[in-house]
């Protein structure tokens, strides 16, 4: 059903959402609900509603009265609606679904939900139906949209939703960057429809234009790797795109649908008619023909609907269109797709607000373990452009419990499988893998087109190397690190000469807990795995991506010079005992320290 449509054009004072708050809570107590259910059925009754006794869901069969001004006669009109109350089972939780009876129908209009057939659109989901509302309010809500429909004169807060909504919808069309129709008001486009798996998703390509683009092997690479495209598992098909002035219900037949395409394009009877003839000829070698129908919504961006149109059964051996007969266009039956934008723009319209100034930057990642892996992934989704992923582990079935990696990636390189999955999720963030060295001039040409470094190896020694090329190169850094079952992570933060680097944490004496608490290690949280050959550390995936995620945080702030003075963070998942003050201090705790003057890396 169709909900955002109409809404009450009403705000609510402090005292009424105090009342509504009041009466909600009074629902929580079945007396009260029930008495709720009483009153709100007695007034049905009051108003000539009579219950539906051979419904299987509660049903009010009765008619609404309606006076309205006709603005063209200047007198008064009035009408009485048949109409049916369906209450659900979730009722009064779930909005009443009430639909039209009329004979003859009401004409379609964007107010009307097609399932149920003529439902009304009353409320939105955001403001509309409240659990509190009474049976009274209900037949004012009706008899206003009424008026509405008669009038023609809908609240300016009405919204034409997405068009495939009207139809019986039987799968998705994927769109990107290769979906750009030219400025004309039609054409030709490829589709690939999948032929043995239903529920895999459409795809659509307007390049290369014409009857040649049946030449393109598969859609662009970008959407159909991640999605596992395979051509043996599709169809190629030729499709046609209209243009139209206005957007319009969409109608259940081809007749219908070519008529208002026309209509809606301000051209002559039979022009939408005659382009598909023009495209399909008068036979066809599929059962099926594709549509496209393009339109301004309200915010002036321009959407696609795509749909399917049926042969009749007793044509389907024959193949052969009859485009001028009414009679028979009336018998090819119109469903729709649901369209799935995933252009670039699209795939990063939800974190635009922070993705945009994140696509130029380039970061690099040492240690793809279940942390190094976590935090790529947040970074990749939170709209990084590029991301170097360093490691020389295979994945394990042990690792699935904590890695993004599941057991199915057994034995590939953790770097090669993390890029697979981040490409899945972030198809246009472009990742390089490299392979774990000691060699420092090869370090020092991994680091070199790259903007920040992120040390989660866990292995001391290479992180002071990889701390001092950092130094030398200027490049900023940040080393996250999980302790004690990762009920403890800390991170350290260098940017510049103020921050203290790994090195100068290395001199002991010069902290105290209030600057850089220590955390112990736990004796009994590692163990040495079958194959592994080096220290496990025991730990759970809520834990450990909790670490990763401020990690990725703290990189999306050093990108974009928001991290202020901070440098050092402890962040404690589950008090630990018997250790410091702080490590019994859930949450997380930031310090800002300053470097060391006689640390030998940095400040030399």
């Amino acid at each position: 059903m169709i909900t955002v449509v109409v809404a009450e054009t009403r705000a609510y004072s402090l005292r009424e959402v105090k009342e509504i708050s009041g009466r909600l809570q009074s629902l929580v107590s079945s007396s009260s609900a029930e008495a709720y259910l009483k009153d709100f059925r007695q007034w049905l009754q009051d108003q000539g509603f009579v219950e539906n006794s051979s419904s299987e869901i509660e049903t009010w069969d009765g008619s609404v009265w309606v006076e309205w001004l006709d603005s063209d006669t200047g007198k008064y009109e009035e009408a009485d609606h048949r109409v049916s109350i369906v209450l659900p089972s979730s009722f009064p939780y779930h909005a009443p679904i009430v639909i039209s009876l009329d004979d003859p129908p009401l004409d379609r209009s964007w107010h009307l939900a097609p399932e149920p057939l003529y439902s009304l659109c009353l409320w939105n989901t955001e403001r509309g139906w409240q659990p509190h509302f009474s049976a009274q309010r209900l037949i004012s809500r009706i008899r206003e949209w009424f008026i509405n429909y008669h009038t023609d004169d809908w609240p300016e807060n009405s919204q034409v939703p997405d068009l495939h909504r009207y139809l019986h919808k039987i799968g998705v069309f994927v769109i990107g960057e290769d979906w750009q129709p030219s400025c004309e008001a039609n054409g030709r486009f490829t589709l690939w429809m999948p032929t043995t798996v239903e529920s895999l998703p459409h795809f659509a390509s307007t390049y290369p234009l014409g009857f040649s683009a049946a030449k393109q092997v598969k859609p662009e690479a970008r959407l159909a790797d991640p999605m596992h495209f395979r051509s043996d598992a599709y169809q190629r098909q030729i499709g046609v795109w209209f243009r139209v002035d206005e957007p319009f219900v969409p109608p259940r037949t081809l007749r219908d649908l070519l008529k208002r395409i026309s209509d809606a394009s301000h051209q002559s009877s039979g022009y939408a008619a005659n382009v598909c003839k023009h495209t399909y000829g008068t036979k066809t070698e599929s059962s099926v023909l594709h549509l496209a129908v393009g339109y301004t919504d309200v915010q002036d961006k321009v959407r696609w609907l795509f749909l399917r149109a049926t042969l009749p059964e007793d044509n389907k051996r024959r193949r052969k269109l009859y485009w001028s007969n009414d009679d028979y266009l009336d018998q090819v039956k119109v469903k729709s797709y649901q369209t799935a934008p995933a252009g670039k723009r699209d795939l990063l319209r939800r974190s635009a607000f922070m993705s945009k100034e994140l696509r130029t930057y380039r970061v690099i990642i040492f240690g793809i373990g279940a942390l190094g892996s976590s935090v790529a992934m947040l970074l990749a989704k939170a709209g990084i452009g590029t991301l170097g992923l360093v490691d020389d582990d295979v994945v394990m079935p042990g690792n699935a419990m904590r890695h993004i990696c599941g057991v199915n990636l057994t034995g590939f390189q953790k770097t090669l499988a993390t890029s697979v999955l981040i490409k899945k999720h972030a198809p246009d963030c472009t990742t390089r893998n490299y392979t774990k060295t000691w060699d420092r001039s090869k370090l020092m040409g991994y680091l070199a087109d790259f903007d920040l470094v992120i040390d989660a190896t866990a292995s001391h020694n290479f992180s002071l190397l990889l701390n001092e090329i950092c130094i030398e190169l200027s490049k900023p850094m940040i080393f996250v690190a999980a302790y004690r079952r990762a009920a403890v992570g800390r991170i350290i933060v260098h940017r510049h000469a103020a921050d203290p680097c790994l090195a100068c944490y290395e001199i002991g004496d010069a902290w105290n807990e209030e600057s850089y608490p220590l955390i112990p290690p736990d004796p009994d949280g590692t163990f040495i795995e079958d194959g592994c050959g080096s220290v496990t550390e025991e730990a759970v995936a809520l834990d450990v991506e909790a670490i990763a995620n401020l990690a990725a945080r703290t990189a999306v702030k050093v990108c974009q010079a928001k991290l202020g003075k901070s440098n050092v963070a402890i962040f404690v998942n589950e008090p630990v005992e018997s250790v410091s003050k702080l490590l019994k201090s859930p949450g997380l705790h930031w310090f800002a320290n300053e470097a060391l003057p006689h640390c030998l890396v940095c400040q030399e």
